[in-house]
């Protein structure tokens, strides 16, 4: 009786590790490149046919762009320093508007 009840617990889990780590995985995979081509490439950089990079790695963040540097200020005086933000980064972070 525990023999049987052991080959059915061995069968039910090398078949779930079949199914759950080996199929599944390779059909969300075939699915998402089928679906959503370059994103799931990486969105990557082609220049002179070459691939250069991802425009995931590294994007250029633009809201602090034109704010003077002033590290001492930023240090030192947050509450100085949250003034000199432009209002968008200013509502968009909720630690910077607890200060």
């Amino acid at each position: 009786m525990l023999r049987s009840e052991l080959k059915i617990a061995i069968r039910f889990t090398l078949l779930t590790t079949l199914l759950l780590g080996i199929l599944y995985p390779l059909a969300v995979t075939g699915i998402g490149q089928l679906a959503f081509r370059r994103q799931a490439d990486g969105e990557l950089i082609v220049s002179n046919g070459q691939v250069t990079g991802s425009a995931l790695i590294g994007p250029v963040i633009s809201i602090f762009m034109d704010v003077p540097r002033q590290p001492a200020t930023v240090m030192t005086r947050p509450r100085q320093a949250l003034r000199i933000l432009p209002p968008q980064a200013r509502s968009s972070s909720p630690a910077l508007t607890a200060i």
